[in-house]
């Protein structure tokens, strides 16, 4: 039985062998990249702009999106928790956690949304295999 990396592997390896219209196939999805990119750079400029732990709280754990809607208080209390964790990882020499734990912190305040229930339709050609 093979193994699903050697399938993947050689998956890849067809699609480099793949010509459309005497293209190889590496090229058009390098173009196609390409023309992606450029129609979002509006867009995308406007969200690289912002700091990196704005841009990561579009993607925040579930804790932290249900204290959005809590009291500011309680808000307080689990930001600070977040806080708390953040400087025991950097007591333990753990900076990439403790960065984490700060914009989990930070994303309780101010975050990002996403406002558009069709996202996952939009991106899911990037999705499918």
């Amino acid at each position: 039985m093979k193994s699903k990396v050697c399938n993947e592997t050689e998956r890849a390896s067809k699609l480099d062998d793949l010509e459309i219209d005497g293209t190889p196939f590496s090229i058009l999805m390098s173009q196609a990249v390409k023309l992606k990119n450029a129609q979002d750079a509006p867009t995308r400029s406007r969200y690289d702009s912002y700091p990196s732990f704005y841009q990561n709280s579009l993607f925040s754990l579930d804790e932290a999106v249900a204290s959005r809607n809590k009291p500011f208080v309680q808000r307080m209390i689990d930001a600070m928790k977040w806080k708390k964790e953040g400087n025991k990882a950097i007591d333990d020499g753990d900076f990439k956690s403790a960065i984490i734990k700060y914009e989990i912190a930070l994303s309780v305040f101010k975050y990002l949304e996403n406002h558009n229930p069709n996202w996952k339709n939009e991106v899911s050609y990037l999705l499918s295999c």
